[in-house]
């Protein structure tokens, strides 16, 4: 749910992956590192769409246009081999990759 609280999100996953016992799978850390080699906007928009932000929010918060914004998303997921939901699950995962290693 886009309304719930970051930190209520991860805990949520952290309780599922304790339960199921589940790695990230090799592809999705593959793809989590090509991350780093996009454009520094390009991970900007990553960043955020792990935090739940919508099209309208980053567009706002870049100061683009949201066709832009959209436009970035499609790129993206096109360099990462992924479709628009699968997006969502990478950047998250990205970012809560992010707040551990930092």
């Amino acid at each position: 749910d886009k309304a719930c609280a970051w930190t209520s999100l991860l805990d949520a996953v952290e309780q599922w992956r304790r339960l199921h016992q589940q790695p990230i799978d090799q592809p999705t850390i593959k793809q989590m590192r090509l991350i780093e080699t996009l454009a520094p906007r390009e991970r900007k928009l990553v960043l955020k769409l792990g935090r739940g932000m919508l099209n309208k929010e980053i567009a706002k918060d870049l100061q683009l246009k949201e066709d832009t914004i959209k436009t970035y998303r499609k790129q993206v997921a096109l360099k990462l081999g992924v479709s628009g939901p699968q997006l969502i699950r990478l950047a998250t995962l990205y970012r809560s990759w992010c707040l551990n290693a930092g």
